[in-house]
């Protein structure tokens, strides 16, 4: 509706733009197809940023799970792209057709940065072929790096291009680095829990179990649930400071209840279902990851060693009980 309503204006405006500019009507077409796009953008900026945002209040009140809104937050990423493409690609066109792309594709005016539009069009384009899932899935690091190389490139450049970016990006960039703050907060966090009897409020959790496969492709990891982790099943964020201090990697995770008699890896280990038994927790989370890109398989590589590690030590207790029994 709006798209149709910015056309109908422009075109009314044609005639006049045609007398004065000296342009072909078919040129002049284009462009003012390119400019509508352009301003298409707005609302769906001011809409592409609030499902990011993991704690939003907006997401809250309407409603939305984080996996729900990451998918709203997928299909405005399109069709922003869409618009974005097209609308780079009109003027683009026009620019060589009249063999003046070199010119204007470098023009620095003050209204209009085009130099700037064209590092915010390939930032974007880099970002947007990136997240398809045929890339996304074969290589998660390289897609995970130009997400946020390509998400400043894009903003950046394009408030630069048009200074009434600015305020349609605004709001969304305030939730985010609430968000943001509030993560890095949680990661550089000192006030840990280490002791069994207290709960969790910090956002840390205790890793009662783990072990990985014999060819490090999958492990699991039991952590104790904190107070906000309830349901039984869900996402969550982790962030392993021994991997990387500033990486959050997401999970599916389901809760599982803490009984003192349960061991997940089939192993009998006391000291863990000693300290289930005075948790203040009941509930714990069990996650599967597998070895997906380098945080993923570093992550598995420490549990391995920390489960060849812990093997060790019981195969050297036991050694030393048989010792002292003969």
């Amino acid at each position: 509706m709006w798209a149709t309503v910015i056309l109908k204006r422009f075109w009314k405006l044609i005639p006049i733009f045609t007398r004065l500019a000296d342009t072909p009507t078919l040129e002049l077409q284009v462009q003012l197809v390119a400019v509508m796009l352009g301003c298409l953008l707005f609302p769906n900026l001011v809409l592409l940023f609030y499902p990011v945002t993991r704690g939003s209040v907006v997401l809250q009140a309407a409603g939305l799970s984080y996996p729900d809104a990451i998918r709203y937050h997928r299909w405005l990423g399109h069709a922003v792209m869409v618009m974005v493409t097209a609308h780079s690609l009109g003027f683009w066109g026009v620019w060589v057709y009249q063999q003046q792309w070199l010119k204007e594709a470098l023009d620095q005016g003050d209204r209009i940065n085009n130099l700037a539009g064209g590092v915010s069009f390939l930032s974007g384009l880099a970002l947007w072929l990136s997240s398809l899932e045929v890339a996304r899935r074969s290589n998660y690091e390289v897609f995970y790096k130009l997400h946020h190389i390509g998400f400043w490139g894009f903003t950046f450049a394009g408030c630069c291009h048009v200074s009434s970016m600015f305020w349609y990006f605004l709001p969304g960039l305030i939730l985010y680095g609430i968000d943001g703050v509030y993560r890095i907060q949680q990661a550089l966090w000192e006030g840990n829990v280490t002791d069994n009897n207290k709960s969790n409020n910090s956002g840390s959790v205790q890793i009662w179990e783990a072990g990985a496969s014999r060819n490090n492709s999958i492990c699991y990891m039991l952590l104790s649930a904190p107070r906000y982790a309830v349901s039984a099943t869900g996402f969550i964020w982790l962030n392993v400071p021994d991997v990387s201090w500033h990486s959050w990697h997401p999970f599916e995770y389901f809760a599982v209840p803490l009984k003192s008699n349960t061991c997940y890896n089939g192993e009998n280990n006391s000291q863990n279902n000693q300290s289930r038994s005075g948790s203040s927790s009941s509930t714990g989370i069990l996650v599967h990851i597998k070895a997906y890109d380098r945080w993923t398989k570093d992550l598995i590589k420490l549990v391995a060693a920390q489960q060849q590690r812990s093997g060790s030590s019981s195969s050297s207790s036991s050694s030393s009980s048989s010792s002292s029994s003969s």
